[in-house]
C-alpha cells in the first residue's frame, strides 16, 4: 500500500497535479490504511484519502467504521496537507458515523447501476460533504435531489468510457445545467498516467 501510493502520488505531482482524491478500493485493515496515509503525507501531494472497502469480497470491512474516528483524530486536526474521508459508496450508516465526524464522504454513482431513494433526504444527509464520482446516465430526478443538497460532483471523461459508463450526454454539462460546480478527474492513474 505505502510503494503504490507514495509511487502514484509522484506521478500526479510529476505531471503538474497537486491535489488528489485517494478513493481507496483497498482499506484491508488499519495497517493498510495507514500505510497509504503515511505515503501521501510523505509524497508532500495535498491530499483526501477517502477509506473504502476493497474490492475483494473475501476482506473484511468490519473495521471501517470504527476506524474513522481514529483517523478523524489524527488527519483531520490542524493543518496538514492530508485528509481522510469515507468512501461509503450507498452505506447509510456508515455516512452517519462519517458525516458525525464532518467528513467528506464520496460515492460512485452511474445512474443506473445505483439509485439515490428518498431514504438518502434525510436531513443533513446529503450535502456539501458529498462528492460523487462519474455521474453518468443520472436520471433527472436524481440531478434535481443532488442540485438542492448542493453535493460535489467529479467528471471521468477518459474511464467512463473506457468501462462503459459513459451515455449521450456529459455529466459535467448536466452538472452545470443544475447550478453544481463539477470537476474533472483523471480516476485510474495506474490505467491512464496521470500526464493528460
Amino acid at each position: 500500500m505505502y510503494l503504490s501510493t507514495k509511487l502514484t502520488a509522484f506521478a500526479c505531482i510529476d505531471a503538474g497535479i497537486t491535489t488528489v482524491i485517494d478513493a481507496c478500493h483497498s482499506s484491508r485493515s488499519p495497517a493498510h490504511t495507514d500505510a497509504a496515509l503515511d505515503a501521501l503525507d510523505d509524497s508532500g501531494i495535498r491530499a483526501l484519502h477517502m477509506l473504502g472497502a476493497a474490492m475483494d469480497k473475501k476482506a473484511s470491512s468490519t473495521h471501517l467504521q470504527g476506524d474513522l474516528k481514529r483517523l478523524a483524530s489524527i488527519w483531520n486536526q490542524g493543518d496538514g496537507l492530508v485528509r481522510v474521508g469515507l468512501f461509503g459508496q450507498l452505506n447509510i450508516d456508515w455516512w452517519r458515523v462519517a458525516r458525525d465526524l464532518d467528513m467528506r464522504i464520496l460515492t460512485e454513482f452511474i445512474g443506473d447501476l445505483a439509485k439515490l431513494g428518498p431514504e438518502f433526504d434525510e436531513p443533513g444527509l446529503l450535502g456539501p460533504r458529498n462528492i460523487f464520482n462519474h455521474c453518468t446516465r443520472v436520471p433527472e430526478e436524481t440531478w434535481q435531489r443532488f442540485a438542492r443538497a448542493g453535493v460535489n460532483i467529479t467528471v471521468n471523461p477518459r474511464s467512463d468510457a473506457l468501462f462503459g459508463f459513459d451515455d449521450d450526454g456529459f455529466a459535467f454539462q448536466q452538472a452545470l445545467d443544475y447550478g453544481l460546480s463539477p470537476a474533472l478527474g483523471i480516476d485510474l492513474d495506474t490505467a491512464f498516467g496521470s500526464d493528460c
